[in-house]
């Protein structure tokens, strides 16, 4: 089945005017826009949020395990591997939101767009990594 589209109309802010022409593309089979199947950003309730992070925890370096412990366990001193159990104990029981913002940075590096929404108690992000536009 052939399909068609016009080009103006793929992008809302561009006028219809005659001074702007549309064109309209034929094409042999349907058309697929791939970009408009889903525009909304994966998201997590905050106790989902704080299980996920407490289970990848122990996977992130020594030096992020301690910049972690230094907000949530300040007089903590312990080796890693015990530092990350820890952390996970203390996650698991609850952080606030702001804090699972933060820690989702840390643990999740290749995320990016983290907020957190306080009306529907969602943390939100993106997954992949950005690339750059130089």
């Amino acid at each position: 089945m052939a399909g068609s589209f016009r080009l103006a109309s793929l992008n809302p802010l561009l006028p219809l005017a005659d001074s702007f022409p549309a064109t309209t593309i034929k094409t042999p089979g349907p058309v697929y826009f791939p970009i408009f199947e889903s525009s909304a950003m994966p998201y997590l309730k905050c106790h989902e949020a704080g299980e996920r992070i407490a289970s990848a925890i122990h996977t992130v370096s020594a030096g992020a395990l301690h910049e972690i412990a230094s907000d949530l366990l300040p007089e903590t001193r312990a080796e890693p591997a015990r530092l990350a159990t820890e952390l996970a104990a203390t996650v698991r029981r609850g952080v606030a939101p702001e804090l699972l913002v933060d820690l989702w940075n840390v643990v999740f590096p290749e995320d990016h767009d983290v907020w957190f929404n306080e009306e529907t108690n969602e943390l939100h992000y993106e997954t992949g990594l950005v690339e750059s536009a130089d």
